[in-house]
Parts: structure tokens; sequence; C-alpha cells
């Protein structure tokens, strides 16, 4: 191999590397902060809202790098429902919420926000 193509390759070679150790830093971070998250929030009721039309309410329980696991779940449809989100969560606050699901699992790349029930502010 010539000079000037070995010397491309350890550029191309380090860059990689770079790029790589960067990724798994990152997934690092992202591991940490989902691992947070279940400590704080296990066992609490959740409202998790996610880029779909869909917002689900209910236990979480656990979970993994990829999916959030909740117990008796209502689901919120954005496309059925008549009243808005804060006003279906303030009134499952109230009231409990209608259960349709004994557990779900929920991408968590599809994940936009967690909070807890109780954290809802009620006018």
């Amino acid at each position: 191999m010539p000079p000037a193509a070995e010397k491309q390759a350890l550029v191309h070679k380090r860059v990689l590397t770079s790029t790589l150790s960067r990724l798994y830093w990152a997934c690092g971070m992202i591991q940490a902060k989902m691992t947070n998250l279940l400590d704080n929030y296990r066992d609490e009721q959740v409202v998790v809202d996610t880029d779909s039309r869909l917002s689900y309410l209910g236990r979480l329980t656990g979970g993994d790098e990829h999916y959030l696991r909740l117990t008796d779940v209502a689901i919120y449809d954005l496309e059925v429902v008549r009243v808005s989100l804060e006003e279906y969560l303030i009134e499952c606050a109230k009231e409990g919420a209608p259960v349709s699901r004994k557990e779900i699992l929920i991408k968590q790349s599809r994940v936009m926000a967690v909070s807890r029930l109780s954290d809802i502010i009620q006018p």
C-alpha cells in the first residue's frame, strides 16, 4: 500500500474510533438516564406521552434500554377522545383511570415525556 493510502487509512481509522467512542458514551448516558427514571418513578402512576396520537396512563413497573413496562394501563387516543389530554388526566386523577390493558410495553424510542400523575397541576 502506498504511504499516502496508509496515512489516509490511519486517519479514517482514528475518525471511526473517535465516532464509536462518542456513540458508546452517548448510549451509556441514555441508559443511565433511563435507569434513573426507572428508579425514581418505579411503582408510580405515570403518564407517558409518545410521538403518536396515543398517551398512556399506568403504573411504571419496569423496563430496559428498549421498553417501558406499565401495568393497569389506560390509553388516551387523541383521535377518539373528545376531551383534551389535560382534562382527561385531571379526571383520572380525581376518579381513577379507565383501565383497558393489564400490561403494556412502550418502545422507548417513541417516548416524548414521562411524568407522574400526581404532578399534573389541577385548576
